[in-house]
């Protein structure tokens, strides 16, 4: 059996996403722990807002926000969101580490079998293969191009053009990029 090949860029994405994840997680709980328990909404509003932890957490927030965009962009969100999981377990060990919260058995098995889930949700992906899974993606998008192409547009404007702003759009959303370029120059040229 061959080994599948993830391209670099989604593993260090995943890492990276996991990693931002545990660290809000941790930053939200620092920027809250001097709020009582009893605090209203406002209180507690304006001790996390006063908490340095709370800006921490934002910046982390923003950081997570691009490389969870640059992961999607390179993967599928049905393989890359379940890999996230892997934040239940650094979470509850960073929170039972420095946090110095209890962990009960009943919470360790809880977070196993989210991971487990997880596993399984993407198992067949990589038994499949990236580049298969890549591969039948590249060919859904190029089918559904063509199939456009037959279509005259209806807003009366070129069928080409909208083929290339279609292409375009799923290039930004992270599907094969190289499919929008030789339409694009078609439109333009």
């Amino acid at each position: 059996m061959s080994r599948t090949k993830f391209p670099r860029a989604v593993i260090v994405g995943l890492a990276l996403a996991v990693v931002l994840d545990t660290a809000i997680q941790i930053l939200w709980k620092l920027a809250v722990s001097d709020v009582s328990g009893n605090a209203s909404i406002v209180a507690t509003v304006t001790g996390a807002l006063s908490s340095r932890y709370f800006y921490l957490a934002m910046a982390a927030f923003i950081a997570q926000l691009v490389n969870w965009l640059r992961v999607l962009a390179r993967a599928d969100l049905s393989f890359a969101q379940p890999f996230t999981a892997l934040s239940y377990i650094t979470v509850l060990t960073l929170s039972s580490h420095s946090l110095h919260e209890k962990i009960s058995l009943l919470k360790i098995l809880g977070v196993v079998m989210i991971f487990l889930a997880s596993f399984l949700s993407v198992e067949h992906l990589i038994k499949r293969g990236w580049r298969q899974q890549t591969a039948r993606r590249a060919q859904q998008v190029r089918l559904n191009v063509d199939e456009i192409i037959g279509h005259p547009d209806t807003s009366g404007g070129d069928a080409v053009e909208s083929v290339a702003q279609v292409c375009l759009k799923i290039g930004a959303s992270g599907g094969p990029r190289a499919l929008a370029a030789p339409y694009q120059q078609m439109a333009n040229g």
